[in-house]
């Protein structure tokens, strides 16, 4: 603007009457996203929407997830930052993946100590047999008994069995069972005795009836179980295939060598609920010698 006659001139340099103010032409604005703010003098500064997120407050560094977040507001796509969703106090539906419960109606889930003592008994009888032939040098796979055909399984030449008394709880009466093995003729040339004089074979089967129901009643002892076995006798091969009638009704268990297979029964009322751990027993390693 030019100032009215008569008004002194205004010094701006400090002392320079000569140097008048001139008309200040526009110039460019410092802010890159508001092309028609000034800072100079002379030039009507338009007003600045202070809550406009892209108004600039000065020198800054901005954070490069912040200008992608910018350009992904000014080309319109979905920025990643989504509101959670609210919660909702409905109940789950039973068909949803997160909110899945257990159904208790499942045959599969456990409904206390019973399931998860299912196959100790089994693991207890293959443990023992597996121990006992590995003391006679006879490597033993054990098989599923899932997988064993009871109505055409073979039965072995050589058969010993064994009766004993089943005590599971303290102050009842032990319960009956009675134990066999069975074993093929060829298996007993590869087999190595504990003494120097090879054993016949009946004499021989009798004592390894014998010490596989000490090795059972050695593991059942910290479960609160305990096997009273009396003096193992021979079986012929008439009674074995009587014996094969009750087979669904016993445990059976077959044992994998390299001369043929070995054949165990076990008949007894075995409530494997009652197989709980109680802790450590001090007892002889099966077939030990015991200095009395």
């Amino acid at each position: 603007m030019i100032p009215p006659r008569g008004t002194p001139p205004r010094r701006t340099d400090h002392g320079d009457p000569q140097a008048t103010t001139a008309p200040v032409s526009p110039q460019p604005s410092t802010d890159r996203n508001s092309p028609q703010r000034s800072t100079g003098p002379g030039v009507t500064r338009e007003p600045v929407d202070r809550s406009s997120p892209l108004r600039a407050t000065g020198p800054q560094v901005q954070h490069p997830e912040s200008q992608r977040s910018r350009m992904e507001r000014s080309s319109g796509a979905p920025s990643r930052a989504q509101p959670l969703p609210e919660r909702s106090n409905a109940p789950p539906s039973r068909g949803s993946d997160a909110s899945a419960q257990p159904d208790r109606n499942s045959p599969l889930r456990s409904t206390g100590p019973g399931s998860a003592q299912r196959n100790v008994m089994d693991t207890i009888v293959q443990g023992a047999l597996v121990e006992l032939f590995q003391s006679c040098g006879v490597a033993l796979a054990p098989q599923p008994r899932a997988r064993l055909n009871l109505e055409q399984i073979p039965i072995p030449e050589v058969s010993a069995g064994i009766r004993f008394g089943l005590v599971q709880a303290p102050g009842t009466p032990p319960s009956p069972g009675r134990l066999t093995l069975s074993l093929p003729d060829s298996l007993f040339p590869i087999m190595k005795p504990e003494s120097m004089r090879r054993p016949e074979q009946f004499d021989w089967v009798r004592e390894l009836t014998n010490q596989l129901a000490a090795g059972i009643k050695h593991r059942l002892l910290p479960l609160c179980s305990a096997i009273q076995p009396l003096l193992p006798s021979m079986l012929t091969r008439e009674a074995m295939d009587a014996l094969r009638k009750r087979f669904p009704e016993m445990r059976v268990y077959a044992g994998r060598t390299l001369r043929g297979d070995v054949l165990v029964t076990l008949d007894a009322d075995i409530d494997e609920s009652r197989l709980v751990y109680t802790g450590p027993v001090d007892v002889e390693r099966p077939g030990g010698v015991i200095v009395f």
